[in-house]
């Protein structure tokens, strides 16, 4: 076992705390972790490039069943090789005595059979890697986490201080409290009057926190909010603001599953009062993920059997008829960051043809192989 910490090389006989750092150790493969306490570290960083994005849990999912997809692959094609080479070995011995008749037909198939047993050995090893456990990555997450909290990974919790505290806020009624009360209106009007350019509405409220804590917001000058009207004290901004500026452009953006009623709930709920508002939807859909052709970890929907199993995919319609959904948060943020950033500028859905040059730009590190 490696140490992340000072790269000691430690055994596991002696111990889960390095010798030399004391650094506790979490995972283990030699008690079935498909990865170690190296390798998960080097995942995180990878993921968050050096701690300059934040990830959802999904995001750092998808990062770790890449890196074990790709080992995965690696190993299987490996192991077919040398086992195509020992067969081929054994053909050879067998019809070595052949040899002193000149050119031998048996020797011909044999050099072929290797060359066919080669390419179907990396035929078998793309195919290795597509199954995840997902079940297994949630657990492995979690067990580091509660030894070596993550910083910079997001579950939608980040701003309930505030929301907390702006409910404190509200309750006030003192007379110094009722003066601070009226100049932090008299800030938010002065916010309202130089309003962001944009909103966005998307699923979940990690999605949120990913977003917001990696500085979406102020790049693209947009207000960010999931569907849950998280976080509370920005629902409360969203509201004043629609009213001030009722032509403000809105959009929505979710994963791709057989049931996106997100929108429809959006424009039926009385609270968020979009009713004979224009909200322009940039999810992106099965045509655009399958015209994209790379492979993205799908998640198990609810409508499937087998929960615990995600899959490596780009053909989106069969991963939906198979039972699986895409989140929005469906590769590395900054992927994620530009795509969606190039979606809102241009108002067209995520992956349309005319954005994958913004993905290309992102760099191919969404695919899963």
């Amino acid at each position: 076992m490696q140490c992340p910490k000072c790269n000691y090389n430690q055994r596991y006989r002696n111990g889960i705390r390095c010798d030399q750092c004391h650094y506790q150790f979490t995972l283990f493969k030699k008690r079935g972790d498909p990865i170690g306490d190296k390798g998960f570290k080097h995942t995180i960083d990878e993921i968050s490039e050096g701690g300059s994005f934040c990830f959802t849990q999904h995001q750092l999912i998808h990062a770790l069943a890449r890196k074990l997809a790709k080992s995965r692959r690696k190993d299987t094609m490996w192991s077919l090789i040398f086992l195509s080479c020992l067969l081929w070995a054994f053909l050879g011995l067998k019809h070595a005595w052949n040899l002193a008749h000149g050119i031998n037909m048996a020797g011909i198939l044999s050099i072929l059979s290797l060359m066919g047993a080669i390419g179907l050995s990396i035929a078998i090893s793309k195919i290795a890697g597509r199954k995840v456990n997902y079940h297994q990555l949630i657990q492995i997450i979690q067990r580091y986490q509660s030894v070596h909290p993550i910083e910079n990974l997001v579950d939608g919790q980040a701003f309930l201080d505030q929301d907390a505290n702006s409910e404190e806020t509200t309750k006030t009624s003192t007379a110094m409290e009722t003066s601070t009360a009226m100049e932090t209106s008299a800030a938010n009007e002065a916010f309202l009057d130089h309003a962001p350019d944009n909103i966005l509405i998307v699923e979940t409220d990690a999605q949120v926190d990913m977003l917001i804590r990696s500085d979406y917001h102020m790049e693209t000058k947009t207000l960010v909010l999931s569907q849950t009207g998280y976080p509370k004290h920005v629902f409360a901004t969203y509201q004043a603001l629609i009213e001030r500026h009722p032509d403000i452009p809105i959009y929505a953006a979710q994963g791709v599953n057989k049931n996106q009623d997100m929108m429809k709930k959006l424009m039926a709920s009385s609270t968020w009062g979009l009713n004979g508002k224009t909200v322009k939807d940039i999810s992106p859909n099965a045509d655009s993920i399958t015209a994209n052709n790379k492979k993205f970890l799908w998640l198990p929907s609810h409508t499937r059997r087998d929960r615990n199993t995600a899959k490596f995919g780009s053909d989106a319609h069969q991963m939906l008829n198979e039972g699986y959904r895409l989140p929005l948060d469906y590769g590395p943020p900054r992927n994620v960051i530009i795509m969606m950033s190039a979606a809102l500028a241009f108002g067209m859905a995520m992956f349309a043809p005319e954005l994958r040059a913004a993905d290309q730009k992102a760099g191919d590190t969404s695919g899963g192989g």
